[in-house]
């Protein structure tokens, strides 16, 4: 097998025509069932996933074995193809669109999962209280949220079909939500314009005020800070956002 991608808590194989992802560290059995079921309720709403063959624990860890898409990621292939930032974000924001269009009621909702999540940082109690407040009074919704909405996590293949990867975040909720995450990526990834310009040209396409979405920043800001060692990048672009909005009130 080939290693192809190596993080803190996974590793991913390539092995001929199929992927192990291997997860360890903080990742259970159930967190890593939860992912593979995910993926696999997809199909069934006519998203293009790659096909799980079977989840098993190994030595290292707990892996997900799963279809190899030939392809490139969304980046690349707008970069093979001189593809324009402007037409390669009006896609990917198209396909978000999509998939949140998607009722589905048998995965977690996206304010528990963000409550939880919150808890686990070390931001002050107020902050906490205050989040914790605002979310629980946040009419529910039942849209599927993606989580890790992201141009490295769409696979074009050779027909230029794209192919959605890596479930393991997704939710139901308010389509905002996984906007604002969205834009917290980008960032996170350095790249700021991009994030303005995905912003700008989700907004155009949905009509949604781009004040709803900035609103939300901040929580959903919060609600992965946990993700990040205080001492990392991520960590500091994240409280900067919060502390922003604390101060502008």
């Amino acid at each position: 097998m080939e290693l192809i991608h190596e993080s803190d808590y996974k590793k991913i194989y390539k092995d001929g025509k199929l992927v192990h992802k291997v997860f360890f560290g903080r990742f259970t059995m159930s967190n890593v069932l939860n992912e593979a079921l995910n993926q696999t309720r997809c199909t069934d709403f006519g998203i293009k996933v790659p096909k799980i063959h079977r989840v098993e624990e190994t030595n290292e860890g707990f892996d997900i074995v799963s279809d190899f898409i030939e392809g490139v990621d969304l980046f690349e292939y707008a970069k093979k193809n001189n593809i324009s930032d402007e037409e390669m974000l009006a896609e990917f924001c198209k396909l978000q669109i999509k998939i949140c269009k998607i009722e589905h009621g048998e995965v977690r909702y996206i304010v528990n999962k963000m409550l939880d999540n919150i808890m686990k940082t070390d931001l002050k109690g107020t902050y906490k209280y205050f989040f914790s407040f605002e979310l629980k009074d946040m009419p529910r919704m039942y849209n599927l949220l993606h989580g890790d909405f992201y141009p490295t996590n769409i696979i074009k293949t050779k027909s230029g079909e794209p192919v959605v990867i890596d479930w393991s975040h997704a939710a139901m909720g308010n389509p905002i939500f996984d906007v604002a995450n969205t834009y917290l990526l980008f960032i996170l990834h350095d790249k700021k314009a991009l994030s303005t310009k995905y912003l700008d040209i989700y907004c155009d396409i949905t009509n949604i005020k781009k004040d709803e979405i900035l609103k939300i920043v901040p929580y959903v800001a919060a609600s992965i800070l946990y993700r990040y060692t205080s001492d990392a990048k991520g960590y500091k672009v994240l409280t900067d956002i919060i502390e922003e909005s604390f101060a502008n009130g």
